[in-house]
């Protein structure tokens, strides 16, 4: 792993310690081991314990952690963490504006684990009811939402629908048949092949499209 994996790792430990408010002196130690590593100019993860003890922030308290992390992309307590918690917390902890703690009370009082649903929360209300939640904290994660929903379709985009890779599959067949496999009959099929060519190239396009607007209508 990179030192900026290891680090992001270990700051989503953080985050989940404090979503779940326990280990608080370790989640503050760690949090500052994170700082300390995020700065090292080195491969963290080529350090001996010894090492790791010399960099500003890395305690003994939490180098295991470190080392587990460097070395293998994980460690027992992050698993654990994690099993423990709706795997819609994690999208949430992503929304700017929504630290650890603001995530636990939405969740503990509103009951909400999905991002439609707190979506939903934003625009009815309920948001806003909850202590420590204003308008201008509603209106950002509101606004956060959208983006992160936005980023989404996007990428979704870049996901070719089945029939385009079917279609694809086939033109590619179709083309080393004819020109690598059996070029002899280039000369003779040239205009059916390019035919046939042209056919399945409009299938593939036809059938992208469709797919870019079933997952839009599926994001609105």
């Amino acid at each position: 792993m990179d030192n900026d994996q290891i680090v992001d790792a270990l700051e989503l430990l953080v985050k989940l310690w404090d979503l779940h408010g326990v280990n608080e002196f370790k989640s503050k130690n760690l949090a500052f081991a994170a700082r300390g590593l995020d700065k090292f100019p080195g491969l963290i993860s080529s350090l001996s314990e010894d090492q790791l003890l010399a960099i500003p922030g890395v305690g003994k308290v939490v180098v295991k952690i470190v080392q587990d992390v460097a070395s293998f992309g994980t460690c027992s307590d992050l698993e654990q963490i994690i099993e423990q918690t709706p795997p819609g917390l994690l999208t949430l902890l992503k929304i700017k504006g929504l630290g650890p703690k603001k995530v636990r009370t939405i969740w503990q009082e509103l009951q909400i684990t999905e991002i439609d649903d707190l979506l939903a929360a934003c625009e009815d209300g309920r948001l806003a009811n909850l202590k420590g939640f204003g308008g201008a904290v509603v209106e950002s994660v509101t606004l956060n939402i959208h983006f992160i929903k936005k980023e989404n379709a996007l990428a979704s985009w870049l996901i070719p629908h089945p029939m385009c890779i079917s279609a694809g599959m086939m033109f590619f067949f179709l083309w080393f048949n004819k020109y690598i496999y059996n070029p002899e009959v280039l000369s003779k099929d040239v205009f059916k092949c390019s035919e046939i060519a042209e056919f399945y190239i409009a299938l593939f396009l036809f059938s992208y499209i469709i797919s870019i607007k079933t997952r839009l209508s599926e994001v609105r």
